[in-house]
């Protein structure tokens, strides 16, 4: 499955969730209201966060993401992420080690000058990856010899946001939050080889491309800028 289809399914699954979350009663005397009462909107000021869909990522390497969110005025709050990467190796990802970190501001969309509800928020993210590679170089045109290395992968990006942070049953310190946002990543890969060593394993030794799977995929040295998607879902509790 394919970025796309994994952020298309994701967004299927939001839009259920807020449709089943406008049903939810916050008043404590009664379990459920009408769709078109207004929804009584919880101060969240100090969240604790873990993000599950993460460590199940067939898009990514599957990694381990707790985040905290504290509200710093009125109807804004500050929130942080941490992840860490992989949760397990195996022959795909070789020696791989890994991090990232997501902080983010967030301005709640309600006049109630409270952080809950739906919101808006501007992420950074800073992630960091670096595993082991191997491929054969020429020595001459009929010899060639095993060279090991190392690549690393640096990535930057800034998102737009839209989500809610709701609690998920009522009189309950458990919340829930959803989002969904675009945005623009930077992506800067590169290894430890000599210019020449990179050379070939782009390219033989007639300056003809190599097969596309050899150097397209996972040992690819380049910077590039791409569109971002980005969907998640996270459960927390509320400290206070």
């Amino acid at each position: 499955m394919d970025r796309l289809k994994f952020c298309a399914l994701l967004l299927l699954v939001f839009i259920a969730t807020d449709a089943f979350s406008q049903r939810i009663l916050h008043r404590r005397d009664r379990p459920f209201r009408s769709i078109s009462a207004k929804p009584i909107i919880n101060d969240y000021k100090y969240v604790i966060s873990i993000a599950p869909m993460a460590a199940l990522d067939i898009v990514d390497f599957p990694s381990l993401r707790i985040s905290g969110e504290a509200k710093i005025y009125k109807n804004i709050s500050l929130s942080a992420e941490y992840g860490y990467m992989p949760l397990w190796n195996d022959r795909n990802n070789d020696n791989m080690k890994g991090f990232l970190v997501k902080p983010a501001i967030k301005y709640y969309l309600n006049k109630e000058e409270k952080t809950g509800g739906k919101y808006i928020a501007l992420e950074y993210m800073y992630k960091e990856k670096k595993y082991d590679e191997a491929d054969s170089l020429p020595l001459s045109d009929d010899k060639r010899y095993r060279r090991n290395y190392r690549m690393s992968r640096y990535v930057n990006c800034i998102n737009i946001k839209y989500g809610e942070l709701v609690e998920i049953a009522p009189d309950s310190r458990w919340t829930m939050e959803w989002y969904a946002g675009v945005g623009v990543r930077f992506i800067e890969a590169s290894n430890n080889l000599e210019d020449w060593e990179t050379h070939y394993i782009k390219e033989d030794r007639t300056n003809k491309p190599r097969h596309p799977n050899v150097y397209e995929g996972r040992n690819k040295v380049f910077s590039n800028a791409l569109f971002n998607v980005t969907l998640g879902i996270k459960i927390g509790f509320r400290i206070q």
